[in-house]
């Protein structure tokens, strides 16, 4: 019998990968020399969402602190108008003339040691 001299037995067909996203074929040789590429470009994209992720959640905790920052300011500002309203000269008169004191009429005295 005659022996195929076309196919020898040492023959192996290359493994293909095919990329359906590219539309080309690349050899899984050349998928395994860029894995470190393609790992370290995965990364970089792991890294960039939890950036983002991140920048999200500060963003929601600054809203909340400026919403409490306006309430505190509103706060402060109504007190601070309640004490000058309060430490004005007839309303103080008024709270304390029940008790016998009453307002200088004419200039106050220097004492002189």
């Amino acid at each position: 019998m005659a022996q195929n001299r076309f196919r020898s037995q040492t023959y192996r067909p290359k493994r293909r990968v095919k990329l359906f996203a590219l539309g080309d074929v690349i050899s899984t040789r050349m998928l395994m020399a860029n894995l470190p590429y393609i790992g370290f470009i995965a990364g970089l994209m792991i890294i960039y969402i939890a950036n983002s992720h991140y920048a999200v959640k500060t963003i929601k905790e600054i809203n909340v602190m400026q919403e409490q920052m306006k309430k505190l300011s509103w706060e402060s500002n109504a007190r601070k108008s309640e004490l000058m309203y309060n430490t004005m000269q007839s309303q103080i008169s008024n709270r304390v003339g029940h008790t016998g004191l009453n307002e200088l009429i004419e200039k106050p005295k220097k004492l002189e040691y």
